[in-house]
Parts: structure tokens; C-alpha cells; sequence
């Protein structure tokens, strides 16, 4: 038997083997229906997952341990899912992820001089290189499988942060709440910096939460500089964002003594704060700060200029605010309803939980946390360059991290003022035996079960996909958007999938190509597998032109690189314009054919290289 530290068994009598099994085979299901596309059973499985948030109606003595065990097969089954759904690298930062680390294992050492952004970074320059070589593992599998299962504990931290300030089953909402957003599963296994990056993150606020006389000792300091010192080396944008988030939290007691706790005291501030400046003004030329500086600038110049037009926002923040109308039809109204419903209950749940008057140490401690959140949410909505340089999927998947366990305290508000379900009973069959009697029913776990349920499906894309809707996940179907006429749709599996015709031929140019002659590409594909595969920095004199600034008359050996979508459809992709809802501009690629009628083709297996 499995036994929690001061929990109990973990196989109680409401917890059998035959429930837990099928808990434990969920990822394995999930991934083995992903990797061999069996669309349907990956269907059931996801389906399997949204009825796991009614797990939160079981017994109060449910030990911690069985939530534990629930979460962690949630979150390994929904990125198993989404890792397994391509043999090849899939999204667009983690494509400069890898050819980052490839460079330094082929150069046996790190090139500090590079002025990159990701070059910048620790996660990516030192902890991933020395992952691949310890462990012997392809950095391919490193980058599609280690980290993304490595980043599956990020729910049990959460859950185990959230257990400070809620009970059991209210924590595991919260938590499931978090694991629905899809860019958890889907979008953050694009971003390997950020995987390593969160986990560090959370074990500092762990750490941190409630533990004053800790960190005032000899280890406890020390656990704290060199998780602060190695979250902050591990992703720029997070370490200037969270760094933000640590300040906030130390001014704000100061405002309202009686309503919070700072997280850290000022020395730990101090640290981080010249650690990280420190670190990204002498690393890979200053790349990260004139990064910053250039979005806070660019920030306060589209605030003032485009502040009122509504094309200024992502597509995404229209939907959510109704500045845009939604697809016709009850399940797209529905889809609506849910979203706003989660919404408000988070907004009532922080105000509840941000003027209870008795508060723990960690509850304090909590709220400028959830405040900073929530004002980081506000800026994406409200101050157009923000949602557009950030992502607002992103920035909602962070503030998530603290706004989580408002959803529940708001379904708990709510509910408090009505009364319980009343008990049921199962009665006896005519089997030989007794059944269980049911948990004591409560109205808010009920209710913020159905509610999340309904939301996994809707946002993942799962009711689109059961529906043959427009389909929206890349994850549950990827090759209807492929095959998809809707030009967004489209775009969006182009710009997240690479052909394995393209790998091939990035691959052989990278082994051939003569360093001398410029390569030419259109705006996906010159980002995406010329970058990883072919190993082409994106910045730089040795960066991919695009087509519309081919060199083909001043460099004539210059090469032309033709993916498969650009061969079968004869279509590009512009990496220099968007339309007004954020689509690529297409174009023929019909027009560069007389620049190209005097090369060769060097190269056809799918994709096309001419020189």
C-alpha cells in the first residue's frame, strides 16, 4: 500500500484499485493515441480527463496523496497528448531553443559573445546541453520528451502551494482549472526556457510562503539565492516580469499592513533585482535589456497612438471581451458563457479572498501575489502592445499560476448563500452487498466541477473537434487544419508543424551549403526549420532573407529553399505583413518563378532547393 506522510493509506475504502488503474493508464492511453493518431481514443481520453474535475464531489477524508496521484496523471496525460502529436519539433520559439543548444554541443562550449536573446539564457545554453550529455539522450527526445515531463510536476507544486490556503478538494479544482488552459499543455511545450523556468519559479514561492524563520537561517538563505539565482538565469522575460511580481509584493504591506505580507524581505529583493540585471547587461551583448527597453517603449508609443482602435488587440482579447462577435450557434454561445463565467468567478473570488479580514501568514502573503496577477491580466486587456508582444495566452497562463484558487473561493462565495444539497444514499441492489454511501454533496463543488468540465472541453478544443467544428487545437486536430480551407486555421498548423520533407532538405543544406551564399525562404519556413534543423541564426549577417528581400540578381548562387507547402500549393508566406485579425499574407509563389528559371534544382524530395 501507497501511504502519505500522516495521511493514511492511499487504497481506502473509497479509494479501490480498480478506480486508481485506470487513473495511472490514462497517460499512457492518451500518448499511445496521439503518437499512432487514433483520433478517437484520444477523443475519449480527453473526455476521460474533463469528467476527472468530479472527483472534487468525493469524501473530505480523501487523503492528499490520491489528489496528488489524480493531478499528476491529469497533467502527464494532457502533455504526453500534445508531445507525442509530432515526431518533429512543433511551435516557433523552440525552434531557436534547439539550435541554441546544438550550437554549444557542437562547439563544446558556450558562445557568450552571440548577441541573442536566447543565448542569454542558462536553461537553454548550459542546463539542456548538460542534460543531453549526462543522460546520452538525442537533444530531439531532450527537447519532445524530457523537459515536457519533467514540467508535469509543475501541477503537484501548484496544488501542494494552493493546500496553504485551501482545502484538499478546493485545491485540486484550482489546480485543474490551471491544467485546462491549454497553453499549459500545449504552447508551454514550445517554450523549453520557460518549462525549466516555471518549475524553478514555484519552488521559490514554495519555499518562500509561510517561512520566515526559515530563510533567515543558513540553509534557508541559501535555497533561496540559489533558486531566485537560477529561476532568473533561466528565462529573461519571466525573470523581469516576476521580479516585478517579488517587488509588488514587498511595497504593497507597506500600503496595507493589515491585508498582506510581503513574500520576501529586501535583501532577497536586492538580489534578485541586481542578479538579473547583472546577468542580462553583460550576457550575450545586453540582448535581453534592449529587449526590455524596446517593449516599454514600444508599449507607451501604441498606447497613446492606438489605444482606442479595436483592431489593436489580438483577436483573442476581442472574444474574451465581446468587442468581437462569437461564431454563430448554441454550442459557440455556450463556449462564451463558460468562459465569462470563469472569469467573473475569479474576479469575485480574489475581491472575497482580498478582504477577508482573519488571514494566515500565507494567505497575506498570497494577496499581493494574486493583485499583481490580476493588474498584469488588466494591462494585456486594456494596453494594446502588451497582449500583442507578450501573447495574451501566455500572460493568462501566468497569472493563473495565483488567480486559480480565486475561481473556487468565488464558486464558495456564491454558493454560501444558499444552502447544501441535501445527502443521497445509495440504495441496496439486489447484488449480496451494501454499495457506498455517496459523499455529502456540496452545491459549490458541484457547480465548479460542471463548470470546469465544460471548460477543459470548450478551450482545449474538444468539443470542436467531437462536433467536426472549426477546429481550433493543434493537438486534437492537427491534420483537419491541415486539410482546412479556413485560412487561420491553416496558418496556424503551418506555423506550428514542420513536414518531414522540410526537415530532410534543412538538414542536407545545412551539410552542404556553402557559408559565403545567402539562402532565401518565405516567412515560415525561414523562422521555423531552416532555424532548428538547418541551424541558421535568425538575426545576423547568416540569417534566411525572405523571399521579398532575395538577393537573386546581386548574389546569384544565392540559395532558394522551397518547403512543401510552397511546392504543392504554389503559396508563401509573408514574414513582413499580417492582415487585421493577425492571419500571415499569402501570396503566389507563381511571382518569383522568373527569378529562379536560370538555377538549378539541387535539391527535391518534397521541398525544393534551387542555387
Amino acid at each position: 500500500m501507497l501511504v502519505g506522510k500522516g495521511e493514511g493509506p492511499l487504497m481506502d475504502e473509497t479509494t479501490r484499485t480498480p478506480m486508481v488503474l485506470p487513473l495511472l493508464l490514462l497517460p499512457l492511453i492518451s500518448g499511445l493515441a496521439s503518437y499512432f493518431e487514433l483520433h478517437y481514443v484520444l477523443l475519449v481520453a480527453f473526455f476521460a480527463v474533463g469528467l476527472t474535475a468530479f472527483f472534487a464531489l468525493r469524501d473530505e477524508n480523501t487523503p492528499d496523496l490520491f489528489f496528488i496521484v489524480l493531478i499528476w496523471s491529469i497533467s502527464l496525460s494532457l502533455i504526453l497528448a500534445s508531445a507525442l502529436v509530432s515526431t518533429n519539433l512543433r511551435g516557433w520559439d523552440i525552434q531557436d531553443e534547439y539550435r541554441t543548444s546544438s550550437e554549444v554541443l557542437t562547439l563544446h562550449r558556450w558562445n557568450t559573445a552571440e548577441n541573442g536573446l536566447y543565448n542569454s539564457v542558462l536553461s537553454l545554453t548550459l542546463f539542456v546541453p548538460m542534460v543531453t550529455i549526462t543522460s546520452g539522450l538525442n537533444l530531439l527526445v531532450v527537447y519532445r520528451l524530457l523537459l515536457p515531463i519533467i514540467y508535469s510536476i509543475i501541477p503537484i507544486i501548484l496544488y501542494k502551494i494552493y493546500r496553504t490556503i485551501l482545502q484538499k478538494r478546493a485545491a485540486f479544482l484550482a489546480t485543474f482549472l490551471f491544467m485546462s488552459f491549454p497553453t499549459f499543455y500545449d504552447e508551454m511545450l514550445q517554450l523549453g526556457r520557460q518549462e525549466i523556468a516555471e518549475i524553478i519559479l514555484l519552488g521559490l514561492i514554495f519555499v518562500l510562503l509561510g517561512r520566515r524563520r526559515y530563510t533567515r537561517t543558513v540553509s534557508g538563505a541559501l535555497a533561496v539565492t540559489l533558486l531566485g539565482v537560477g529561476f532568473l538565469a533561466a528565462h529573461y522575460s519571466l525573470a523581469f516580469i516576476f521580479t516585478s511580481f517579488f517587488l509588488f509584493s514587498f511595497v504593497m504591506p507597506r500600503i496595507l499592513p493589515r491585508r498582506a505580507a510581503p513574500l520576501t524581505d529586501l535583501n532577497i529583493l536586492l538580489t534578485l533585482f541586481i542578479s538579473a540585471f547583472a546577468l542580462y547587461t553583460f550576457v550575450a551583448g545586453g540582448a535581453a535589456i534592449n529587449q526590455l527597453g524596446t517593449v516599454f517603449s514600444n508599449a507607451i508609443a501604441d498606447t497613446f497612438g492606438s489605444f482606442l482602435s479595436s483592431t489593436s488587440r489580438p483577436t483573442v482579447v476581442l472574444l474574451a471581451t465581446g468587442a468581437e462577435a462569437a461564431l454563430p450557434g448554441p454550442l459557440h454561445i455556450f463556449n462564451r458563457v463558460t468562459q465569462y463565467l470563469v472569469q467573473v468567478f475569479i474576479v469575485l473570488g480574489f475581491f472575497t479572498f482580498a478582504i477577508k479580514k482573519q488571514k494566515t501568514l500565507t494567505e497575506m502573503q498570497m494577496v499581493p501575489l494574486m493583485t499583481a496577477a490580476l493588474l498584469f491580466l488588466g494591462a494585456a486587456v486594456t494596453l494594446p502592445f502588451v497582449a500583442n508582444a507578450l501573447q495574451v495566452t501566455r500572460i493568462y497562463h501566468l497569472a493563473l499560476l495565483f488567480l486559480a484558487p480565486c475561481f473556487v473561493i468565488g464558486v464558495e462565495k456564491i454558493c454560501s448563500l444558499g444552502k447544501n444539497v441535501a445527502t443521497s444514499n445509495w440504495t441496496t441492489l439486489h447484488l449480496g452487498y451494501q454499495l457506498p454511501r455517496l459523499p455529502h454533496l456540496q452545491r459549490k463543488w458541484v457547480l465548479a466541477a460542471a463548470i470546469l468540465a465544460c471548460y477543459f472541453l470548450f478551450v482545449g478544443g474538444w468539443m470542436w473537434s467531437a462536433t467536426m467544428d472549426i477546429p481550433t487545437s493543434v493537438v486534437l486536430d492537427g491534420q483537419r487544419m491541415r486539410d482546412s480551407t479556413n485560412p487561420l486555421s491553416l496558418a496556424t498548423y503551418r506555423q506550428d508543424f514542420l513536414e518531414s520533407q522540410d526537415v530532410a532538405a534543412a538538414v542536407w543544406l545545412k551539410a552542404v551549403r556553402s557559408m559565403n551564399n545567402p539562402i532565401c525562404a518565405d516567412g515560415v519556413t525561414r523562422y521555423g526549420v531552416l532555424t532548428s534543423y538547418g541551424g541558421i541564426p535568425r538575426t545576423g549577417p547568416e540569417s534566411v532573407n525572405d523571399f521579398a528581400w532575395c538577393p537573386f540578381r546581386s548574389s546569384p548562387q544565392s540559395y532558394v529553399y522551397f518547403s512543401q507547402y510552397n511546392t504543392v500549393a504554389m503559396t508563401a508566406y509573408s514574414a513582413y505583413g499580417s492582415s487585421a485579425n493577425g492571419i500571415l499574407v499569402q501570396y503566389s509563389t507563381s511571382t518569383l518563378q522568373p527569378s529562379i528559371q536560370n538555377k538549378n534544382r539541387i535539391f527535391s524530395d518534397g521541398a525544393a532547393i534551387y542555387s
